[in-house]
Protein backbone atom coordinates (compact mmCIF):
# COMPACT_ATOMS: atom_id res chain seq x y z
CA UNK A 1 0.00 0.00 0.00
CA UNK A 2 1.55 3.53 -1.10
CA UNK A 3 0.26 6.44 0.75
CA UNK A 4 0.93 8.51 -1.93
CA UNK A 5 -1.81 6.29 -4.28
CA UNK A 6 -4.28 7.33 -1.50
CA UNK A 7 -3.75 10.95 -2.47
CA UNK A 8 -3.95 10.47 -6.36
CA UNK A 9 -7.87 11.30 -7.97
CA UNK A 10 -7.65 9.78 -11.87
CA UNK A 11 -9.45 11.43 -14.52
CA UNK A 12 -9.82 11.22 -17.98
CA UNK A 13 -10.04 14.25 -19.98
CA UNK A 14 -13.13 12.85 -21.23
CA UNK A 15 -14.83 13.21 -17.73
CA UNK A 16 -13.47 16.14 -16.61
CA UNK A 17 -12.87 18.44 -19.84
CA UNK A 18 -14.59 21.50 -18.81
CA UNK A 19 -12.18 21.37 -15.07
CA UNK A 20 -8.86 20.16 -17.11
CA UNK A 21 -9.17 23.11 -19.44
CA UNK A 22 -10.44 26.14 -17.13
CA UNK A 23 -8.04 25.20 -14.27
CA UNK A 24 -5.39 23.46 -16.24
CA UNK A 25 -4.29 23.91 -19.32
CA UNK A 26 -1.32 22.29 -20.41
CA UNK A 27 -0.81 24.14 -24.01
CA UNK A 28 -0.45 27.27 -22.06
CA UNK A 29 2.80 29.36 -23.51
CA UNK A 30 4.39 28.85 -20.10
CA UNK A 31 4.22 24.59 -19.83
CA UNK A 32 4.90 23.46 -23.31
CA UNK A 33 7.86 25.37 -23.81
CA UNK A 34 9.24 24.14 -20.54
CA UNK A 35 8.57 20.34 -21.50
CA UNK A 36 10.50 21.23 -24.69
CA UNK A 37 13.20 22.34 -22.97
CA UNK A 38 13.48 19.33 -20.54
CA UNK A 39 12.94 17.01 -22.93
CA UNK A 40 15.47 18.96 -25.78
CA UNK A 41 12.42 18.08 -28.30
CA UNK A 42 9.64 19.95 -30.10
CA UNK A 43 6.59 18.14 -29.71
CA UNK A 44 4.39 19.08 -33.20
CA UNK A 45 1.22 17.26 -31.19
CA UNK A 46 0.77 17.59 -27.87
CA UNK A 47 -2.27 16.43 -26.21
CA UNK A 48 -3.38 15.55 -22.49
CA UNK A 49 -5.14 12.65 -22.57
CA UNK A 50 -5.63 11.42 -19.03
CA UNK A 51 -4.51 12.97 -15.45
CA UNK A 52 -4.04 12.42 -11.79
CA UNK A 53 -4.35 15.10 -9.29
CA UNK A 54 -2.65 15.45 -6.03
CA UNK A 55 -3.75 18.33 -3.38
CA UNK A 56 -0.53 19.62 -1.09
CA UNK A 57 0.53 23.59 -0.69
CA UNK A 58 -1.09 23.77 -4.22
CA UNK A 59 -1.40 20.57 -6.84
CA UNK A 60 0.25 18.36 -8.47
CA UNK A 61 -0.82 17.18 -11.84
CA UNK A 62 0.59 13.78 -13.64
CA UNK A 63 -0.51 13.81 -16.62
CA UNK A 64 -0.52 11.35 -19.50
CA UNK A 65 0.25 13.44 -22.74
CA UNK A 66 0.01 11.72 -26.35
CA UNK A 67 2.66 13.15 -28.28
CA UNK A 68 2.43 11.61 -31.79
CA UNK A 69 2.41 8.22 -33.38
CA UNK A 70 2.27 5.66 -30.49
CA UNK A 71 4.11 7.96 -28.23
CA UNK A 72 3.15 9.46 -24.98
CA UNK A 73 4.79 11.18 -22.22
CA UNK A 74 4.08 11.47 -18.62
CA UNK A 75 3.75 15.31 -16.80
CA UNK A 76 4.58 16.28 -13.01
CA UNK A 77 3.38 19.69 -13.22
CA UNK A 78 2.74 21.83 -9.51
CA UNK A 79 0.32 24.53 -9.44
CA UNK A 80 1.11 27.11 -6.74
CA UNK A 81 -1.87 28.37 -4.51
CA UNK A 82 -3.29 31.25 -5.64
CA UNK A 83 -1.88 33.54 -2.96
CA UNK A 84 1.32 32.89 -4.66
CA UNK A 85 0.13 33.68 -8.40
CA UNK A 86 -0.97 30.08 -9.42
CA UNK A 87 2.22 29.69 -11.25
CA UNK A 88 2.93 26.64 -13.62
CA UNK A 89 5.76 24.72 -13.01
CA UNK A 90 6.79 21.53 -14.81
CA UNK A 91 8.72 19.26 -12.56
CA UNK A 92 9.31 16.20 -14.14
CA UNK A 93 8.75 13.91 -17.32
CA UNK A 94 8.53 10.80 -18.01
CA UNK A 95 9.46 9.36 -21.39
CA UNK A 96 8.70 7.14 -23.91
CA UNK A 97 5.58 5.91 -22.78
CA UNK A 98 2.70 4.22 -24.21
CA UNK A 99 -0.87 4.70 -24.45
CA UNK A 100 -1.36 1.30 -21.58
CA UNK A 101 0.84 2.78 -19.35
CA UNK A 102 -0.14 3.95 -15.67
CA UNK A 103 0.20 7.47 -14.58
CA UNK A 104 1.34 7.52 -10.74
CA UNK A 105 3.69 9.88 -8.74
CA UNK A 106 6.79 10.42 -9.29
Amino acid sequence: WNIRQVYLQQNTIAESVSKLAFSFNITRPKVKPQVESQTNRTFHIFKAVQYKSQVVAGTNYFIKVHVGGVEYIHLRIFRSLPVHGNELKVHGVQSPKGEQDEIDYF
